[in-house]
């Protein structure tokens, strides 16, 4: 077995002496020996590029990486909405967070724990949480995102029915990375524009073929996955 580290490395001139440890098997009545090997030295200033190109691979990678990771903050907090899983929104907020969505302003994980519960209690039947454009500033450990989104609701009217209620709305997040784990620490929800329609669609008619008998009709709880709920945990976790 060969070995060979920086420190066996020695420039003379134009050739770079290389030291090979070889190892024996000392089995066979042998111990250490060692063997000196020359081949050509490159060129000072590409040791200094190939260098320099290592390590903006390395911080490439590393921001394509914690640009991912804020990523999926977003988009798993559209799922705990919708599913109204407060246990994956607590994943999501520092302890020490704050958010600002104009009918709540206060900690981020006493709005987590609630907001499912507001929804239940409230008339909220379903929604629909969708990003779009999204736009990731970083700096260092802070960073800044942008994420448009169009949220829907089917809503309780004052008779039990039901209505759609869509909202165009921008959230303004900054998240900080704390032991190699990003996590929002402020939230601001900018409102755009909304449209309340006065009815819904009704899935006992359906559409095109398609109604409550023979398609899987979503829900906050009645369409749960188990078994990607219990791989949802493995990814907010710390590189």
């Amino acid at each position: 077995m060969s070995s060979v580290s920086a420190a066996d490395l020695v420039c003379t001139g134009n050739m770079i002496w290389v030291k090979v440890s070889l190892m024996i098997d000392q089995r066979i009545g042998c111990g250490l020996a060692l063997d000196l090997r020359r081949i050509p030295a490159p060129q000072t200033n590409k040791w200094g590029e190939f260098w320099n190109m290592i390590n903006s691979l390395e911080a490439r990678i590393g921001r394509i990486e914690d640009e991912r990771d804020i990523r999926n903050c977003l988009h798993l907090y559209c799922r705990g909405v919708d599913r109204r899983e407060p246990e994956i929104l607590r994943q999501l907020f520092w302890e020490d967070s704050e958010v600002e969505y104009g009918m709540f302003a206060g900690n981020g994980l006493d709005f987590a724990n609630a907001l499912c519960g507001w929804f239940d209690d409230g008339g909220v039947h379903n929604t629909s949480h969708l990003l779009g454009n999204v736009t990731i500033a970083l700096e260092g450990d802070h960073a800044f995102s942008e994420a448009y989104l169009h949220a829907h609701h089917r809503l309780t009217n004052a008779g039990g029915g039901y209505y759609d209620s869509i909202f165009g709305c921008r959230y303004q997040d900054r998240f900080e990375r704390r032991g190699g784990t990003w996590k929002i620490a402020f939230r601001r929800l900018v409102f755009d524009w909304f449209r309340d329609f006065s009815d819904t669609g009704d899935w006992d008619v359906g559409s095109m073929g398609v109604n409550r008998e023979n398609a899987t009709i979503g829900g906050p709880h009645s369409d749960l996955w188990a078994e990607f709920n219990a791989a949802l945990p493995g990814i907010i976790l710390p590189r």
